[in-house]
């Protein structure tokens, strides 16, 4: 088949929000959570495999798979082992590498505890209009804009240091920021 026909096919999914066990949690969120009615062994069991099986068979067969945030619940380095089980299972029935897998993070793949005061200062700034493009431009690596907490940017690589692990750990680092350009973090 020539490049000029090519059909390029990306499955998308999202969402998978891989927890592990509540017990570090609150009893009454905890309770609240457990008792949502979700059943997310419904969405992501037999079924979800049985998807997978049947789009692996189609032709032409899936070339990247690209999964869209919150691979984690709460972003906690603990939940990424079983991000790594379940998403080296998808790729394995699509039969695809590592090198196949995008990965962009969620607002679940974040420690949201980790220094929210700081994150919380952040939101302030960017909720302000005028600052906007200031902020930006601290993003695109120029300096901090007046009001924004000094750690701001900083700390986003300790909010995220499971999933950047994760990333490392599947031999992706090229989809994490590389500080060429921009901010670092």
């Amino acid at each position: 088949m020539s490049a000029s026909t090519y059909t390029l096919r990306v499955l998308h999914l999202s969402d998978l929000h891989e927890r592990v066990s509540l017990d570090w949690m609150p009893e009454e969120r905890k309770t609240r959570i457990l008792n949502s009615g979700a059943d997310r062994h419904r969405v992501l069991g037999p079924a979800l495999d049985e998807r997978l099986k049947s789009i692996a068979k189609e032709r032409p067969p899936v070339d990247l798979l690209v999964f869209t945030g919150d691979l984690a619940d709460w972003g906690l380095d603990k939940e990424y082992p079983e991000v790594k089980r379940r998403l080296d299972h998808v790729r394995q029935l699509l039969g695809l590498g590592w090198d196949r897998v995008f990965l962009v993070p969620g607002n679940h793949d974040i420690k949201r505890k980790e220094d929210s005061e700081c994150w919380r200062r952040m939101r302030k700034v960017a909720e302000q209009h005028q600052l906007r493009d200031a902020l930006s431009r601290w993003l695109a690596g120029e300096q901090r804009p007046q009001g924004a907490p000094k750690g701001g940017l900083d700390n986003a690589e300790k909010r995220q240091s499971g999933y950047r692990a994760f990333v490392r750990d599947i031999g992706r680092p090229e989809l994490l920021p590389d500080g060429s350009r921009g901010h670092p973090n």
